[in-house]
């Protein structure tokens, strides 16, 4: 049973800015997620991989994600190919879109629980849903700033 996770924020800075902040910076999503490294060699572009190493619910987990979409300032897609997670992310997105002065900043992923995980589906849902809730005004922060 697949769930989507969808979170919004205002951030006071250009799409173009938060846009580079997004696609050069990890810090804004500690310390759920500890570590991002490239696989892939050169500048993002799909199919570039990243192994991401953190945290959820105290417990450690590692996935790659290959990036399936790119429309600079206005979009940066993925997908996990691991499979190595407890809940797998079928799709995931950062949209940008103009609002105001600054940007409206959308994260939104849909995942799948592993099959002996499907009647934890809502427990699940509520503990990533919250993460992700916690790293939002991190990412608005730290993207103003960046901005200047």
């Amino acid at each position: 049973m697949a769930f989507t996770v969808e979170h919004s924020i205002e951030i006071g800075a250009a799409p173009e800015a938060v846009y580079r902040y997004l696609a050069t910076s990890d810090d804004w999503r500690r310390p759920t997620m500890e570590s991002v490294a490239a696989l892939t060699d050169g500048p993002m572009r799909v199919g570039s991989r990243y192994e991401t190493r953190g945290r959820a619910g105290g417990l450690p987990f590692r996935v790659v994600n290959e990036i399936t979409s790119l429309d600079p300032p206005r979009l940066i897609a993925w997908k996990e190919i691991s499979g190595a997670s407890p809940v797998t992310c079928l799709e995931g997105c950062y949209q940008l879109d103009p609002a105001g002065a600054g940007t409206r900043f959308t994260l939104r992923n849909t995942y799948t629980p592993r099959p002996g995980l499907k009647l934890a589906t809502p427990l699940l849902r509520w503990v990533i849903s919250r993460q992700l809730a916690r790293m939002m005004p991190r990412a608005r922060d730290q993207a103003e700033a960046a901005a200047g």
